[in-house]
């Protein structure tokens, strides 16, 4: 499980590149909602957020680095993600805010624990991965995505 114990301001500028005639969901900047910019993701333009601190994210969201550096959560490139919590303050016990993973170690979702929670971490869970479940808004037992 990992923890986000401060935000930290990212050390560099990684984003996706800009798109360039590639096929996807958009084809200009001007296409993406709110601090969203049309970017190459692996040969399609998709609208994708970047950022370089929290500042750069829109409410309810926090800024994931790229690289390892933060807590242990994995990015590749800096992208604003969903968070219910932005550090261990804003949850009411000691286990602070954690993240849920949704491909080989990125982070999803920021959350903070709740007392209706399945599990704790992925020892909880039998071989399955102990993830944010936003339906339910609660940590539950659920399966690994592809890259296992």
């Amino acid at each position: 499980m990992y923890y986000r114990e401060v935000a930290l301001d990212c050390a560099h500028e990684v984003f996706w590149p800009a798109c360039d005639g590639q096929p996807g969901s958009c084809a200009t900047d001007a296409d993406c909602p709110g601090n969203e910019v049309c970017a190459d993701v692996w040969g399609s333009c998709e609208c994708e957020s970047q950022c370089m601190s929290d500042s750069d994210c829109e409410d309810g969201q926090i800024c994931m680095c790229a690289g390892g550096g933060n807590g242990g959560w994995l990015a590749l490139k800096n992208w604003c993600v969903p968070a219910g919590c932005a550090g261990p303050e804003d949850c009411a016990d000691e286990c602070g805010c954690r993240g849920s993973q949704f491909f080989c170690g990125t982070l999803d979702m920021a959350a903070c624990p709740t007392p209706a929670d399945e599990c704790h971490d992925n020892a909880d869970c039998g071989g399955q991965n102990c993830a944010w479940e936003p339906q339910e808004q609660r940590w539950t037992c659920q399966e690994w995505g592809f890259c296992e």
